[in-house]
């Protein structure tokens, strides 16, 4: 595929009228060899181009027998002018089919003048930039919600949570504004409050807030020691009344009609620091600073959100909270993800290997599908990545990957969930009521509220689900696999 300009294609050049300007499109082919073939893709192409670019531009399409050797001078342009894509990036060879997703990505990019770049396959880390594959509809259901709900954030590590929240961070709505603060390192309520406020002080991004800004930070230092210095000026019974002038600053300077988002990543965590009675003192002050207009909270984190807060009694001070899972991709979604993945490698594989990667994982769970796709490579078969799937993935080489869903279980009071699990995982799917047996064998109880509340905590925990049927399975395949080998 690098060699791809050697052979040839055609040239699409758009000519916008209003802006007397031409976007130069090369579209390099292989696969097309018949006249009809060539027509009705010039006549897909067309008409993305007419729908992203609008429909008053103008298109010529024009022959071309090699990128290289081409008089692109003829045209007023220079080789790189011109926008390069070659057919897996356009068109679907197997389908015979244009992939409009990843098309109209492309053309977006072409007409802003830059260039769509793919994301990196990145396992487990996180991700921001051009490396986070935007999922559209979610990014911008949490945008929705966000205007008249707080909104806690729900998945495993490594699941997302933390991509999501620092693209939001960097990509605020028109008329929000927002701060992101990574909570797991803090020990006390007045440390909360210094991170904030420092984290605050010391971003770029809060043009319009200066005068805060230069009221907490006069000397411009840098977020440690700011934090430090107001970490020193905070007594242990004063952290309420600073963060709460703090907000009361922050309100009055936000526009109307305008929000700022603050957004809290591992959450739960940091409330797990606190001692007992700080807790419970900081989850009261924290509940009446949400009563505020314009403010709006997402918190985050690995821990169950409903089980802390219910052992702890604390569920009084967050009812204002919505729970949003982040959900699996879509067999669909999962399929593009993986042809951007490999697209970013310039590696070409068959459908039918796309297919069997997604199958092998049994969900749309982009951190395992970048663990399998670490080991694809040019023309695999899907008999080759089976047989790597259980040499490999399976075996001791990724074995960290998968240790964090075990070792969160031995933090858990009740042990027995990961010996309960690997019982589950021998099965195709359970009922509750079987579930239960294995309960009382393990627990050495009958309590069913107890056993209720611990269906709910592997739900929320995403490692079992429950089908229309009341059946309970894992819930993801390669999840499942792995367990069973434990």
């Amino acid at each position: 595929m690098d060699n791809f300009l050697d052979k040839g294609g055609f040239l699409v050049l758009i000519e916008s009228p209003t802006e007397k300007k031409i976007y130069p499109l090369f579209l390099g082919i292989e696969s097309i060899k018949d006249p009809f073939g060539f027509e009705a893709l010039f006549k897909g192409v067309n008409a993305l181009i007419k729908e992203v670019f609008g429909g008053d531009m103008k298109m010529e399409n024009v022959p071309v027998y090699s990128f290289l050797q081409f008089p692109f001078y003829e045209y007023g342009l220079t080789k790189e002018e011109v926008h390069c894509l070659f057919e897996e990036e356009f068109y679907n060879a197997s389908s015979g089919k244009i992939k409009e997703y990843l098309f109209k990505k492309h053309l977006l990019s072409l007409k802003q003048g830059k260039r769509y770049i793919y994301p990196n396959n990145i396992v487990g880390a996180v991700v921001r930039g051009d490396n986070f594959y935007n999922r559209e509809e979610f990014i911008e259901g949490l945008w929705e919600k966000l205007k008249t709900e707080n909104i806690f954030l729900s998945a495993p590590r490594r699941f997302g949570k933390t991509s999501c929240m620092y693209y939001l961070y960097d990509h605020p709505k028109p008329a929000w504004q927002t701060l992101h603060l990574e909570l797991q390192h803090i020990h006390h309520p007045k440390g909360f409050v210094a991170e904030m406020i420092a984290r605050f002080c010391t971003q770029e991004k809060n043009r319009g807030f200066e005068e805060i800004i230069e009221m907490y930070n006069p000397s411009g230092m840098d977020n440690l020691s700011l934090k430090m210095q107001i970490e020193e000026m905070v007594k242990d019974n004063t952290w309420q009344k600073m963060g709460e002038d703090f907000l009361g600053k922050l309100l009055e300077r936000i526009p109307n009609h305008s929000y700022f988002l603050l957004l809290f990543d591992e959450f739960i965590y940091m409330m797990e620091n606190f001692k007992k009675e700080e807790a419970s003192s900081f989850a009261e002050w924290f509940f009446e600073q949400r009563k505020k207009n314009k403010l709006r909270f997402l918190i985050a984190s690995s821990v169950c959100l409903n089980q802390y807060l219910k052992s702890h009694s604390l569920d009084r001070f967050f009812n204002d909270f919505i729970e949003v899972k982040i959900p699996p991709l879509s067999k669909d979604e999962a399929l593009r993800f993986i042809d951007e993945l490999l697209l970013s490698k310039k590696i070409r594989i068959k459908d039918e290997v796309k297919e069997e990667v997604f199958n092998l994982v049994g969900q749309g769970v982009p951190y395992f599908i970048q663990m399998l796709l670490c080991e694809v490579k040019e023309k695999i078969t899907p008999e080759e990545i089976k047989r790597i799937y259980q040499e490999k993935i399976l075996g001791p080489d990724y074995k960290q990957y998968f240790f964090y869903f075990f070792q969160r279980l031995q933090s858990h009071p009740y042990i027995f969930l990961a010996g309960l699990l690997k019982r589950l995982s021998l099965e195709d799917k359970v009922s509750e009521s079987q579930l239960f047996e294995w309960y009382k064998e393990y627990s050495g109880k009958e309590d069913k509220e107890d056993f209720r509340e611990i269906l709910t905590y592997l739900s929320d925990e995403f490692y079992v689900e429950k089908d229309n049927e009341g059946k309970y399975s894992f819930f993801c395949k390669i999840l499942k696999d792995w367990w069973r080998r434990q």
